[in-house]
């Protein structure tokens, strides 16, 4: 199991900024507002910012990090307000979770987008081949079964909470997808033992289980795949950096 890292944000997002955090999203008044994030919050976001692109190694081709980290930070400001000062959550966390999903998934849309003159087959091989899209699961370096249950958690959390409005919803089709992907994920010793290579990683195969179980076509399987792409980088590396795993 891998063991939990000392989180370096806990070095300059500390208990000062998470009250900050809160003064900031219950006020109403933007000068206010704008005083707050300047004297205690500017600086620690940046900080923020630059230690999640270095730590996870989240760059663009093409894109310096000066252009990146600025891209990423206005992502985050625009959504700061939007943190839930009444759940027993770290504002730090929460941040956090919006910096990488963005990162990661204007990630998956550089791929898309250079490989969109591709096959549904050579796109998902390329990805496939790239480390920080793998879906295979080493055990030796994950507690597997751990990190299973909080996969599936995560969809199912993804799911509720784009039924009850508290994040961006989900259209039929990646609902759909998600409890395809719960049901697989469940029944994976059943699945896996079925296919012809074993536990080797068949993806043709797996396609066409998604394809049964959900009902849905290839095409709808590869648009609707990215938030779970998205959700399953970060449980991964969340789960890493805390130990979890």
């Amino acid at each position: 199991m891998a063991k939990g890292r000392k989180k370096t944000t806990d070095n300059y997002f500390g208990p000062e900024q998470e009250k900050a955090v809160i003064a900031y999203v219950t006020s109403d008044n933007q000068i206010e507002r704008n005083i707050i994030y300047n004297k205690h919050l500017r600086e620690p976001l940046n900080k923020m910012v630059e230690y999640i692109i270095k730590r996870y190694k989240l760059y663009r081709e093409g894109i310096s990090f000066e252009e990146l980290h600025a891209d990423a930070l206005g992502n985050l400001i625009l959504k700061a307000d939007k943190f839930n000062v009444t759940k027993n959550t770290k504002a730090y966390s929460y941040y956090g979770t919006i910096i990488k999903r963005y990162l990661i998934g204007r990630l998956i849309d550089d791929d898309k987008h250079k490989l969109r003159f591709d096959s549904w087959d050579n796109v998902s091989s390329s990805l496939e081949k790239k480390e920080d899209y793998q879906y295979e699961m080493d055990p030796t370096d994950l507690n597997l079964d751990k990190f299973i249950k909080g996969l599936i958690d995560g969809i199912n959390e993804e799911i509720s909470l784009s039924k009850s409005g508290n994040k961006k919803k989900l259209t039929e089709i990646e609902e759909k997808l998600g409890e395809t992907l719960i049901t697989m994920l469940s029944e994976r010793e059943t699945i896996l033992n079925a296919l012809s290579d074993g536990n080797k990683y068949n993806k043709i195969a797996i396609l066409e289980i998604m394809r049964n179980i959900s009902g849905l076509s290839t095409k709808d399987i590869r648009h609707s795949m990215k938030r779970y792409k998205v959700l399953y980088k970060i449980i991964k590396l969340d789960g890493i950096d805390k130990g979890d795993y």
